[in-house]
């Protein structure tokens, strides 16, 4: 599968750690609502995502 030139057909999800927030400046979320570590200064977007699993 290829989005916008990025080819992402040998990654899988990852858990979203408070270390990989931390080090971020843009954090993409698939629909994990409250559950997801927020950092103030930090730009979130949630991107809605057919499940892969069906």
């Amino acid at each position: 599968m290829t989005g916008v030139g990025i080819d992402v057909s040998a990654e899988s999800p990852k858990i979203l750690t408070v270390e990989a927030v931390q080090a971020s400046d843009v954090v993409i979320t698939m629909g994990c609502g409250d559950t997801c570590p927020v950092f103030p200064g930090k730009r979130y977007l949630d991107w809605q995502l057919d499940d892969p699993a069906g």
